[in-house]
């Protein structure tokens, strides 16, 4: 389970089950992208979705191009920096990159609303370390879909058997985003250390700014005379 805690209150926001693997590990076409398949622009991706709330970072914008092929989503993701795999069984942006590819299948609709993933069912995880990654997503009933994830060379790293996709507003998402994020920031004042007469000393006047009203490269600690009433302070 997965609980946060806010206002001396406990929100339970996950649950699952771990079971032993009774998936089959899936095949993937030998021909990438798959033969027939048709280009999907994947550019205005994540613009789009950021009109309506869902502002991905640099790190989780690593969808770079799909297909649609009948009713099959075919994608591939990356991460920014391929080392960072290191150490994950499947990093998670690069996981949740992949499930981009579900709206690639109704881009038209994003503006309205758009869903996002609410039940996982038979999760696999057949390889670790990937840091780039095929993606195939297929129709799983109403509002759901499997998606199968393998590595550049067509190997499997990973299977979802079912995604239940949840709609979710504009509005909906402006209203869940935290008022509390700037408790996470702090103004901290640290004392400096050691006596002034280890520091070389600069007093900036008038003639002394330069160009970018930088202090003397040979100093360490500056100073500034109080300017006169009026004078704009920080163009000084």
């Amino acid at each position: 389970t997965v609980h946060s805690h806010t206002n001396d209150q406990w929100t339970l926001h996950a649950s699952g089950t771990l079971t032993q693997n009774h998936q089959d590990t899936p095949t993937w076409p030998k021909q990438w992208p798959p033969t027939g398949a048709e280009t999907i622009d994947a550019q205005g991706l994540y613009p789009d979705l950021a009109e309506v709330g869902l502002d991905y970072g640099p790190l989780f914008q690593g969808l770079t191009a799909a297909w649609r092929l009948g009713d099959q989503v075919f994608a591939e993701v990356s991460l920014p920096d391929p080392s960072a795999a290191t150490g994950f069984g499947l990093h998670p942006a690069l996981s949740d990159a992949a499930l981009h590819a579900i709206g690639m299948s109704d881009l038209a609709g994003a503006a309205a609303r758009t869903r996002l993933p609410f039940t996982f069912r038979d999760v696999s995880l057949h390889a670790v370390g990937a840091s780039t990654l095929r993606v195939r997503v297929s129709p799983a009933g109403t509002d759901a879909v499997s998606v199968e994830l393998a590595d550049a060379a067509g190997q499997p790293v990973a299977t979802i058997g079912e995604l239940v996709l949840r709609p979710v507003s504009a509005t909906d998402l402006a209203a869940s985003r935290p008022t509390h994020h700037d408790l996470l920031f702090a103004l901290d004042w640290t004392p400096v250390t050691g006596q002034p007469e280890d520091a070389a000393w600069a007093v900036l006047g008038p003639d002394d700014l330069g160009v970018a009203g930088e202090a003397p490269s040979y100093a360490d600690i500056a100073s500034m005379p109080v300017v006169p009433p009026g004078a704009v302070v920080v163009a000084r």
